[in-house]
């Protein structure tokens, strides 16, 4: 004896019911911070691990390094481009530019700049990348879409550093033998302005810092030798400097930490980090690091900050401006760090080595294209949404071809006589 259909139906719909309460109970207690269980979905996921020569940990390692790029000779210099996610490496000693795919961490394409780029900058208005030429006085421009350089500008002597004010729209260019800062706007690609010094002798400038709650730049300008340099603020409203702070014993490279405000300025010979408060300007302390810190990148995703000395790349916590943690890159002498905020790792670059360190963070965890999941969201969350949907069309197909069997075995059958007819007796 069969099943009765409408048992067969009753019994799915339970089975729907509980499956969706537990598809729901797995996404409410998904939490994003904390080390996920490899699972099914993984079978889809992208892969974030680095295809590199070495590599010492898995995914759900923190501020663990996890492998290596190979790139050109002499890496200083970096940015992310957050319009097609792959980050540019200025190679000095090549005179080029290697693009990183950010998904894959491998090299896709070598773009040919000027005499010994020193660094990139990434305009997000109008998706350029920007790249002091040191010896060739100038700036050459990448289109992000091409990859292709579009323009080469001409700036002032030794160009070392270029940031992009997203206020005004303009880039600001450090010419360290100039002893002035050129300004081109980002609409046009032309220089439209140029901001003296006033430098002693000895002093170049060399690193910049954009404030996007003050709109002001920072002009850090290193002496030469083991002298404590000024920074130098230009509004970014009149191009006029409006003041001078006093850093530590060289100073070199710095950024902005939008969650605090702070700005944050390393310093070689004291081998410690500058803060000064965006609010008034003003040096508000300092924070001890390893030997010779020059650079720095803030991740915006953890609020930390990741400070790169002699071998090493120090996790300070802007909380409570301590080092939080220690990451020894290994034989390498790196130079400078890079955030990319679209996988959440850092990546250090190697000058002697002509190599890129990838290093994960917490953010590298949680960050969206760790995995890409259905539905726009993240990680595991789509695809227990998936399966909720294939399970749902699953059981009404199964309902369905259940009812159609049914009435198709309904309509086989003999016909029964009619209770109102009766066989009647031969006379």
């Amino acid at each position: 004896m069969g099943v009765p259909a409408n048992r067969i139906l009753h019994l799915c719909l339970v089975a729907i019911i509980a499956a969706l309460m537990a598809l729901s109970g797995q996404v409410q207690n998904h939490q994003p911070n904390t080390p996920r269980v490899a699972g099914w979905a993984d079978v889809f996921r992208e892969p974030t691990t680095v295809p590199s020569l070495r590599s010492n940990s898995s995914s759900q390692c923190v501020n663990c390094v996890i492998g290596e790029i190979d790139v050109q000779a002499g890496p200083l210099g970096m940015a992310y481009d957050s319009g097609n996610g792959n980050i540019y490496v200025a190679n000095s000693e090549r005179n080029s530019v290697s693009v990183i795919n950010g998904v894959s961490n491998t090299v896709v394409k070598t773009i040919a700049v000027g005499d010994w780029p020193l660094t990139v900058e990434y305009d997000s208005a109008n998706g350029d990348l920007y790249v002091p030429n040191d010896f060739s006085d100038s700036v050459s421009v990448i289109n992000g879409q091409t990859n292709t350089i579009v323009k080469n500008i001409s700036v002032g002597f030794l160009p070392h550093d270029v940031v992009y004010d997203s206020d005004n729209n303009d880039l600001y260019v450090t010419n360290a033998r100039s002893d002035n800062v050129s300004v081109i706007s980002g609409s046009t690609n032309v220089v439209i302005d140029s901001v003296p010094l006033v430098l002693g002798n000895n002093t170049l400038p060399s690193g910049l810092v954009y404030d996007g709650a003050n709109g002001d730049i920072y002009v850090i300008c290193g002496p030469i030798g083991a002298n404590p340099g000024p920074i130098k603020v230009i509004s970014g409203s009149t191009n006029k400097v409006v003041t001078s702070i006093n850093a530590g014993a060289g100073p070199d490279l710095g950024l902005y930490d939008s969650v605090n405000g702070d700005i944050y300025v390393t310093n070689t010979y004291s081998s410690n980090v500058t803060i000064i408060s965006g609010a008034s300007n003003t040096v508000v302390g300092n924070i001890s690091t390893g030997i010779g810190p020059i650079g720095i990148a803030y991740d915006s995703g953890d609020d930390d900050l990741y400070v790169v000395d002699s071998g090493n790349v120090s996790v300070i916590s802007p909380a409570n401006d301590t080092t939080v943690a220690l990451i020894k890159i290994g034989d390498e002498i790196p130079w400078y760090a890079l955030y990319d905020s679209a996988n959440g790792d850092i990546y250090v670059s190697n000058e002697e080595w002509f190599t890129v360190t990838v290093v994960t963070t917490p953010s590298s965890l949680v960050s969206p294209s760790s995995g890409k999941g259905f539905f726009g969201l993240p990680d595991d969350e789509g695809y227990y949404v998936l399966g909720g949907a294939v399970a749902l069309v699953a059981a009404g197909a199964i309902v369905v071809v259940l009812w159609r069997r049914r009435r198709t075995k309904q309509g086989n059958s003999p016909p029964s006589s009619p209770p109102h007819l009766v066989r009647l007796p031969k006379t």
